[in-house]
């Protein structure tokens, strides 16, 4: 029995890079074709940002950190930037972890498509 993507995503390959769906790599051309054509300074694919640092519960027990992983982050030439996140399907926690970056990051852009 072959295994069903997650939500019926399809990995989707452009060159070297991999895409978890075929929305994200259509998304990713589109901005690539911004960059060609001097509207977009540089794009960065899976920025990752810190919504909850890890610490030490008092039996000395560690805990990691969570961090949200948006999709891209692009510089327009204008200076101004934007956190990118192409969903197809919203999680509960997606959602809650969305609510976390932008409590962790008030002044950020976040653009969801």
């Amino acid at each position: 029995m072959q295994n069903r993507p997650k939500y019926n995503a399809k990995k989707t390959i452009i060159g070297n890079l991999k895409f978890d769906s075929k929305k994200e790599a259509e998304y990713y051309l589109k901005l690539k074709a911004k960059r060609i054509n001097g509207e977009i300074n540089w794009i960065k694919l899976q920025p990752e940002f810190l919504i909850l640092r890890g610490f030490t519960l008092e039996n000395g027990e560690c805990t990691k950190g969570i961090r949200y992983v948006a999709d891209f982050e692009v510089e327009y030439a204008d200076g101004h930037r934007e956190i990118i996140d192409v969903k197809g399907v919203k999680t509960e926690a997606y959602k809650i972890k969305k609510k976390m970056l932008l409590d962790m990051y008030p002044n950020i852009n976040f653009i969801e498509v």
